[in-house]
């Protein structure tokens, strides 16, 4: 990925391309076909990588041109939309999996120096508890995300977007724990009913070999076999033997093994090692970029070999290590600031696909003393540098280690005002960005073309994710998200218990903690739990979960923060106020039948007639569907089973998307049937019902309920 050829476009062709892109959103109300698709003149999909242990998709997008994107950065500018699906290789083929989006500017190239192509990163997470298995069964799916300009993606894997572009990438899913009746599986052993009664078949075992020394003779052995060299092999031993000045890695843990055995000529091999560098034959970083709106810096790691990664999935595995450099006031190479290391762990995978798998690592950056008014753009070049099992340099952004690459990208920094002292960042409400709430609406992904994945309310538990800066040590910093009860006419906080879960890298990997807190015990508020003096982070940001209940309409939320232990009013800052549309009615379906629509429901579907009749086959059947909600999606009807139906079952209508903010769905909808497809069987017309109301958070999911009404065909 991202290793493409510049297509040059002629100035007829530019300037067609600009005049559509400034016609898309009314073309696109009107219906108006385009002539072209997949152009990548504005902006470009580069990247997709997945970290494991995090469960967390990234993609970068390269932003390219200095006009085009609506306005500059004091305005709302335009919208750059990532769709993602993946495809588990079960024969489902892609499924929509969510969205995530970021603002795209105006960003003149006046000032001195490269101002474009700017690397954004957008990111989201992936649910993959359901499909992992242990670590004998690799899971690798293939990620698609498809980038689309100002208008958002559909649910269809095979969209081509008129302004972006589609790009897979094969990942791998982190293994799930290893269970007491998993061992007995693979041991083939089957134990008495008597003794299954006294054991719980989920009690996890230990993965031994992930603790074990990450060098040992038998490794040396089956790599030579493999022919992966020596030098890579020993890395972290030779990198420790060297001397070299970049090393800062732990001492070297080795098993105690006979190395004349081995028969190693020591001075070949860190002769080998000392004479190559920026190798790139086993992982190659090929994107990097920043997350503007979360001020976190990200890059994508391609692995493709299936061995020499230090062990399978059963085992530690190796480290990928990439550190971070900015160049605040683009001094040049001299410049760069060294801003802290990101890692993922990697292992041999025999069944790796033929274009390799793509990871990702991602380390927050403090910006806060760094911002600047809209007016004045922040534009900054930012360093890389990979380093496979040896953590890179922290001294020198030029030095390179043996395995590994560097790359140079240019990012925007957020606007804002800079500050030395106890400040916030909202990032998102209900997994959504809070750059994507509208205004006016305050729906997320407002747009004035709706469809099930626009002009979105919230409903059920809405999690909170921000980020405070300078807390000082952990515990010290209390805060409360809160929100404007209209009922008594107060502010409250959204939840007095929580679960923390907090990250902080380590020399194996990311060491994860939870930490259950009790408001009450804080007067009432929760203490900031990270410890930034050793790196260590809240997840994902994510601090709090509001359950709304019942509640319906426009509701504010806030953030409320304070070092004052004694919570005295004049020493509580607060964030801005996000205004939110909160939906909690749940599609409503009869459960009985009749020959018409029940309109106290939200959800009907009826044959005209009635159901459970006899049909010869090339009949019509007529009927009537009802599907209504103030956040309506859309319906669709299919028949079932289709293993008897020769092609498509022809209904008429087959579905509806919404069409617009006040399209509230289809009260009384006629429709029919062609049976002529239809071999001679039973059936069910099934009529499934969508609304856009992100329920729990879960962006990617729809909350839909099903009609069935039954016929034959004789």
């Amino acid at each position: 990925m991202e290793k493409k050829k510049d297509v040059r476009f002629s100035e007829a062709q530019i300037k067609a391309f600009t005049e559509g892109r400034q016609r898309l959103l009314l073309n696109k109300l009107l219906n108006v076909e385009f002539a072209f698709s997949g152009i990548t003149y504005w902006e470009e999909l580069s990247c997709v990588g997945y970290n494991p242990q995090r469960a967390l998709l990234t993609a970068v997008i390269s932003v390219k041109q200095a006009m085009g994107y609506s306005g500059g950065l004091c305005t709302n500018g335009s919208g750059e939309y990532v769709r993602f699906f993946v495809d588990w290789h079960d024969g489902a083929g892609f499924q929509d999996i969510g969205m995530a989006s970021f603002r795209a500017h105006d960003i003149s190239d006046a000032p001195p120096g490269m101002q474009h192509p700017l690397k954004y990163i957008v990111t989201l997470p992936l649910r993959d508890e359901e499909k992992s298995k242990i670590c004998f069964s690799p899971v690798l799916p293939t990620v698609r995300a498809i980038l689309s300009w100002n208008a958002i993606p559909p649910a269809n894997p095979l969209h081509v977007p008129f302004y972006g572009n589609v790009v897979d990438a094969d990942i791998q899913i982190e293994p799930r724990p290893f269970y007491l009746g998993d061992l007995f599986e693979q041991l083939k052993v089957n134990p008495k009913p008597d003794l299954l009664q006294l054991i719980d078949l989920k009690s996890p075992v230990a993965y031994a070999d992930k603790t074990a020394p990450i060098i040992n003779a038998e490794m040396v052995k089956q790599y030579r076999e493999l022919q992966i060299p020596d030098h890579r092999t020993l890395t972290p031993l030779l990198a420790s033997m060297s001397g070299a000045e970049s090393y800062v890695g732990p001492v070297i843990e080795i098993a105690k093994f006979d190395l004349d055995a081995l028969q190693i000529d020591w001075d070949q091999l860190l002769n080998a090692f000392n004479n190559d560098e920026a190798n790139t034959t086993y992982e190659e970083l090929v994107c990097a970029g920043l997350q503007t709106e979360t001020d976190t810096l990200g890059a994508v790691i391609h692995i493709k070999r299936p061995g020499g990664y230090s062990g399978n999935l059963c085992r530690r595995g190796s480290t990928e290590y990439v550190a971070f450099w900015v160049d605040w006031d683009n001094a040049g190479p001299g410049g760069y600031q060294y801003v802290g290391t990101a890692q993922v762990q990697v292992h041999d995978i025999a069944a790796i696909p033929a274009g390799g798998l793509y990871y990702s690592v991602s380390l927050p950056l403090d910006v806060t003393t760094r911002l600047r008014s809209c007016k004045n753009p922040n534009i900054v070049k930012i360093r890389a540098v990979l380093s496979w099992n040896v953590p890179p340099s922290m001294v020198n952004p030029n030095a390179l280690n043996v395995w590994g690459n560097r790359l140079d990208r240019v990012v925007q920094i957020r606007p804002g005002k800079e500050t030395a002292g106890l400040t916030h960042r909202f990032d998102y409400i209900g997994n959504v960005l809070v750059s994507a709430i509208d205004p006016v609406s305050h729906l997320a992904y407002g747009s004035p073309i709706s469809d099930l994945s626009a002009n979105r309310p919230w409903g059920g538990a809405v999690n909170f994710r921000a980020k405070l800066f300078n807390t000082g040590a952990p515990y010290s910093t209390h805060f409360q998200v809160q929100y404007f009860e209209p009922v008594i006419g107060d502010w409250l906080p959204v939840n007095n218990e929580f679960t923390f879960t907090t990250a902080r890298p380590v020399l194996w990997g990311t060491l994860f903690n939870s930490v259950f807190i009790n408001s009450a015990a804080y007067g009432g508020w929760f203490p900031y739990v990270a410890n930034p003096a050793i790196n260590e982070e809240i997840l994902d940001n994510l601090i709090a979960v509001w359950n709304t209940g019942n509640r319906q309409g426009v509701y504010r939320v806030r953030l409320a923060y304070t070092t004052d232990p004694a919570h005295a009013p004049a020493n509580i800052e607060y964030s801005e106020e996000y205004r939110i549309m909160l939906d909690n009615v749940h599609l409503t379906m009869n459960p009985g039948y009749g020959v018409a629509v029940n309109p106290a429901f939200a959800v009907d579907l009826v044959i005209d007639g009635g159901d459970c009749h006899s049909y010869r086959k090339g009949d019509k059947i007529n009927g009537h569907l009802r599907a209504v909600d103030n956040y309506f999606g859309q319906w669709q009807l299919e028949a079932q089973p289709s293993s008897h139906i020769t092609g498509a079952a022809m209904f008429s209508p087959p579905s509806r998307e919404v069409s617009g903010a006040a399209d509230n769905g289809d009260a009384n909808l006629a429709w029919d049937l062609d049976t002529s497809n239809f071999d001679p069987c039973g059936y069910t017309a099934r009529l499934r019902v969508h609304k856009r109301t992100i329920f729990d958070s879960a962006t990617w999911h729809y909350e839909y309920v099903d009609k069935y009404v039954g016929f034959s065909i004789v």
